[in-house]
This record gives structure tokens, C-alpha cells and sequence, in this order.
């Protein structure tokens, strides 16, 4: 790992370690009352304990397939149409005002809409995920100046608003996934449970952001390499 990597990664850890070891000792000492605070280890026992019996993987299994198919299906959608205002001017005075008005909608806010017309169950979570993911793809794709790198970052910020209304909606209307789960737990007093969802979800999130933030990086690099006249807009 090179000298500047190294200190960046350690200097980010020092946050964490302090925080890490002030609730520890906090914990131990009973500065806060347990009911409000566990500790660290309560933590690991309980992720050890879902982690054990397969409900973790089980939740997490059933998310990511909700996750994944609403962001496939979305980013799909949002690439086509915003391809189509950069290629078409006539698409473009078509579609810019009515997706540009429509963007300006949060996302969740979309949530009851389809819950009214599809009610409970699968599809109007994946369709709620595939909203999400459709607006900031079609504006990255739409209002960027290159087409290879828009469309890897269009990928990564509606990778990011499909968790956020993957789980809102679990949260909702569904009785299974990790945004249940998280329900769950917190609605019967579960903290330490509570605290290993949240953890799973960070990882989880962080993990496809990374991935897609390392190759947004070479598809720029690769560009800059190539320079604008040579850049693979056909990407």
C-alpha cells in the first residue's frame, strides 16, 4: 500500500477506534444505562447468534434480490431515456421538462403511490427501487458531457437512491428483508440487533459504492488516456 494510501487509511480509523473505545468503556462503567446503550461485545454476540441460525442471510438474500432487479430494471430505463435527450433534440424538448419537474419529487415520496396501486408484496417494492434508480441515471446521462464516465456515475448514485428506497420501503409493506428486520429489532427494544443491521447495511452499501467508485476511476483514467476526440463514448 503506498505511503499517502497508508496514512488516509489510518487516519480515517482514528474516528472510529476513539469512538469504539469510548463505548466500550462507557458500557463497562455504566456511565449510560444499559437498556439505552450495550455493548460493543452484546453486539457481536448478537451477530454471531443471526449470523448462526441463517436469518441474516436469509433477509439480506431476499434485499439484495429486491435491490438488484428494481436497479437493473431503473438504471436500464434512465440510461434509454437519457441517451435518447442527448441524442434527439426532439426527445430532448419532449422529455427534459416532465423528468426534470418529476426528478424534483423525492423519491419516497413515490412510495404510497405504488403501494395504492400495487399493494403489498414484491412488485411495489422492486418498482418503487426502479423510480429511485431511474431519475438520477437519466439526469447523469442526460446532462453529461461524455457518455462513459456518465454512465458509471448515473450507475453509482442510483445504486445509492435504490438502498435508500429499498429500505423504506421494507419498512413499509414488507414482512421479509433486511429493512423488516430492521423494523423488527427496534420495535421490540432489540438495540444490539438493531446495531448489527445497520452495520450489515453499511457494508453493504459502502461495498457497491466502492466497487463502482474504483471503476468510475478507470473508466475516467481510460478516457483521459484516450483524450476527448478518442473518448469510447460508445460505452
Amino acid at each position: 500500500m503506498p505511503s499517502r494510501a497508508r496514512w488516509a487509511f489510518l487516519g480515517g480509523a482514528i474516528v472510529p477506534a476513539v469512538a469504539l473505545v469510548v463505548w466500550t468503556i462507557a458500557s463497562a462503567t455504566g456511565a449510560v444505562d444499559s437498556s439505552r446503550l450495550v455493548s460493543p461485545w452484546s453486539v457481536v454476540r448478537e451477530a454471531v447468534d443471526l449470523a448462526g441460525r441463517g436469518r441474516l442471510a436469509s433477509q439480506v438474500a431476499l434485499s439484495l434480490e429486491r435491490l438488484l432487479t428494481g436497479f437493473a430494471f431503473g438504471s436500464l430505463v434512465g440510461l434509454m431515456l437519457g441517451g435518447a435527450v442527448r441524442l434527439s433534440r426532439t426527445a430532448r424538448i419532449l422529455l427534459t421538462p416532465t423528468f426534470n419537474a418529476l426528478r424534483a419529487v423525492p423519491s419516497l415520496a413515490w412510495l404510497p403511490v405504488v403501494l395504492v396501486y400495487l399493494g403489498i408484496g414484491e412488485a411495489p417494492t422492486v418498482v418503487a427501487v426502479a423510480v429511485g434508480a431511474m431519475f438520477p441515471m437519466f439526469a447523469t446521462v442526460a446532462g453529461a458531457n461524455t457518455r462513459a464516465p456518465a454512465i458509471v456515475t448515473g450507475l453509482r448514485l442510483a445504486l445509492a437512491q435504490s438502498w435508500l428506497v429499498l429500505i423504506a420501503a421494507e419498512l413499509l409493506s414488507a414482512s421479509t428483508g433486511i429493512g423488516f428486520l430492521l423494523l423488527e429489532s427496534s420495535g421490540h427494544g432489540r438495540i444490539a440487533r438493531t446495531l448489527v443491521v445497520i452495520a450489515v447495511l453499511a457494508a453493504l452499501s459502502k461495498t457497491g459504492d466502492a466497487l463502482l467508485a474504483s471503476l468510475e476511476r478507470r473508466v475516467r483514467d481510460d478516457a483521459a488516456t484516450l483524450g476527448p476526440e478518442r473518448t469510447p463514448d460508445h460505452l
